[in-house]
């Protein structure tokens, strides 16, 4: 998911930004900002692409150039276990029917690592109807290859074949104050 993503949003900064030079492409760290290849307007196209490309609403207050500077953020917070293939989520985590499942604020909205993981795979958002089944049976997992959208009826499957017992997470309601219900 991550190099899937970071190699969409960096297609796109080449393509929009730099005229096609893919020789000047920012590596991940650098900023975009201080090396004066996205201004202010860019900004706004960024945040467009953002949304369109990846199923995220961002609320005004979160348009700002900070929050849209380097590439790298979701790559920080996960390690591969070289056994399974698993990338493992190390940032914060969410219990959900006694289950941990890894969390991410994305410009202010609180999602579930793995539905951002495979909504980037997908390239659109993960149906809100859906849940995201995790083929390896490890809940902390955000490799988007070990992640599959379907129904909980799929899942339920997924877990008599398996015999794991894991229930697939819901999609992200909001609740009244702006959290995961």
């Amino acid at each position: 998911m991550i190099q899937i993503a970071r190699e969409r949003v960096r297609a796109f900064v080449v393509e929009n930004f730099l005229f096609g030079d893919a020789a000047q492409a920012p590596s991940d760290e650098e900023s975009l900002i201080e090396n004066d290849i996205v201004d202010s307007t860019g900004v706004l196209e960024l945040v467009a692409f953002i949304e369109d490309s990846f199923g995220i609403s961002m609320a005004d207050g979160d348009v700002v150039p900070a929050n849209l500077d380097t590439i790298e953020r979701i790559e920080a917070l996960s390690i591969p276990e070289p056994t399974t293939g698993c990338w493992l989520w190390i940032g914060q985590t969410h219990a959900s029917r006694t289950i941990e499942y890894g969390r991410i604020q994305v410009l202010g909205r609180r999602l579930r690592a793995h539905r951002v993981a495979l909504g980037c795979r997908l390239g659109r958002k993960v149906r809100c109807d859906r849940v995201v089944r995790h083929l390896c049976d490890t809940p902390l997992c955000v490799n988007p290859e070990h992640l599959a959208e379907g129904t909980q009826r799929q899942n339920v499957a997924d877990q008599g074949r398996k015999k794991a017992g894991i229930r697939g997470d819901r999609a992200e309601k909001p609740n009244d104050s702006g959290g995961l219900s």
